[in-house]
């Protein structure tokens, strides 16, 4: 793939099949979801080092959570609607928003994309959402001006918050135009969560069919879609923009950034997918 400022090691190009449908979140989990299920709401206690910040107001994207507690969260979603949890947390303790750790966690499906409850998304199924069937650089239009500093490029400044335009801070869901699928705050706004790990890739550029169908348990989580801070060449579809690493250190509070949430996915029968 001919594109300005491609990784040259980890964005090659190569067919990626994903054999389960699955419905996505139209928007990152806001902090009225998020206290809506009971959790404490950490968004706009913190800034970064330039002083960005969160925004506030309940249609904001939630975020300064930990990866387990984004876990947590789809599972009390899908126990509350029926649904199974698809990753099991192992020997948690403490209170969501204060001092909640995990030591662990595993999946409850031979397949990750089997699962029909509410779980974070891999990395491919976002780029896959992403895209939403176009082939330019961002959903919204190709990279033009090419450049790797924080540049203004009109069809971004309609469809994402982001260096040029988000004035250090985060804004309400939704309030810039969606990618061709109707989902909004696929690039830029708050970077996302992803269930999967940020090395799982393969140099010889082969086909690949529902890649890492078993997550990682080595506590290597990616996280994608730049964040309003982010310059054009973080997001592009193609661009792995972070890594985490929980069993490091300070492990199980690790991730808790301003401006990072998530949004949920879930998987779907053919039979309900036809249905739309």
């Amino acid at each position: 793939m001919d594109e300005p400022f491609r990784a040259r090691y980890r964005e090659e190009e190569h067919p990626v099949t994903l054999t389960q449908s699955f419905v996505m979140q139209d928007h990152e989990t806001t902090q009225q979801e998020w206290a809506a299920l009971g959790f404490k709401n950490l968004a706009g206690t913190r800034t970064n080092d330039d002083g960005g910040k969160d925004c506030t107001e309940p249609s904001c994207p939630a975020s300064t959570m930990t990866w387990f507690e984004a876990v947590h969260f789809a599972n009390e979603k899908s126990s509350r609607e029926g649904l199974p949890a698809c990753i099991e947390l192992l020997d948690c303790t403490g209170t969501v928003g204060v001092d909640f750790e995990c030591k662990g966690y595993r999946q409850t499906t031979s397949s990750y994309y089997e699962c029909k409850g509410y779980r974070i998304p891999t990395m491919y199924e976002v780029e896959y959402a992403k895209r939403a069937g176009t082939r330019t650089a961002f959903y919204s239009g190709p990279f033009e001006p090419a450049s790797n500093e924080c540049i203004d490029i009109p069809h971004l400044d309609d469809t994402a918050w982001y260096c040029a335009n988000s004035k250090r801070t985060t804004h309400p869901a939704k309030s810039k135009k969606p990618n061709p699928w109707g989902l909004y705050d696929m690039m830029g706004n708050a970077s996302e969560f992803t269930s999967s790990d940020p090395y799982a890739y393969d140099p010889d550029i082969k086909p690949e069919t529902d890649p890492e169908a078993q997550i990682n348990t080595k506590g290597q989580i990616a996280h994608v879609d730049g964040a309003y801070f982010a310059w054009p060449t973080l997001l592009r579809s193609a661009a792995k923009t972070g890594e985490l690493y929980y069993f490091m250190s300070n492990p199980q509070r690790t991730g808790m950034g301003v401006a990072l949430g998530f949004r949920l996915v879930r998987s779907v029968s053919p039979e309900e997918a036809a249905r739309w």
